[in-house]
């Protein structure tokens, strides 16, 4: 055993000149590149907010986790569009949309207003911890679930334009879509997540 022998004092550390390391850094990838990484790749949406521009794409892919990371801008300064997408390797349970009260953002106050920060921990307590960042299965995805997310996003809100970014994962299978968007409305990204437009096909291991 090479344990008790470090212990016991010298031993030969040529044993690990030739040991495969794998890399966790995470490599920088085009829009192209994204779209053809093993698995998670056919999960990048074809179909992109009008008016943004792909930033930059990292993929991590190592034993323990197959993610991409990409940024769009707008025209905006502050405009932007993140989606990751990764595989999912723990069991899932996505929020149903029928518990509106588990990811609908018009049931409570807006998050950075007076009423709100006025509220007791009790009452805090009671708000679903969903409500931050709920997920939804993919065939149950629609655009009022969107609307919902981006109630206090927009000029809807009453309150000023572009308050919140909206943010919510879709669960395709062992693959998860997760999007955190600024100044994108909730009618474009349901154009880039409703079905034919996302992972047509699940791409093959």
């Amino acid at each position: 055993m090479l344990l008790p022998q470090l212990i016991a004092g010298p031993t030969d550390l040529s044993v690990f000149a030739n040991m495969e390391i794998p890399s966790w850094d995470e490599v920088p990838v085009t829009l192209e590149e994204a779209r053809q990484a093993q698995r998670i790749g056919g999960f990048v949406p074809t179909v992109i907010p009008e008016g943004f521009t792909f930033d930059w794409g990292t993929h991590s892919h190592t034993p323990h986790q197959n993610k991409l990371y990409l940024q769009w801008h707008g025209t905006e300064q502050w405009e932007f569009l993140n989606i990751q997408i990764f595989r999912v390797t723990s069991p899932f349970f996505a929020t149903s949309v029928d518990d509106r009260a588990a990811f609908d953002w018009s049931l409570y106050p807006y998050r950075f207003s007076e009423e709100f920060q006025a509220m007791h921990y009790s009452e805090l307590d009671l708000i679903p911890w969903t409500i931050w960042h709920p997920f939804f299965a993919a065939e149950d995805l629609n655009l009022d679930v969107i609307k919902a997310r981006a109630y206090w996003s927009g000029p809807e809100s009453n309150y000023q334009i572009w308050t919140m970014p909206i943010d919510f994962g879709v669960l395709h299978e062992d693959v998860m879509v997760r999007i955190s968007a600024y100044g994108v409305s909730a009618e474009a990204l349901w154009e880039m997540l409703r079905p034919g437009y996302i992972a047509p096909i699940f791409p093959v291991d």
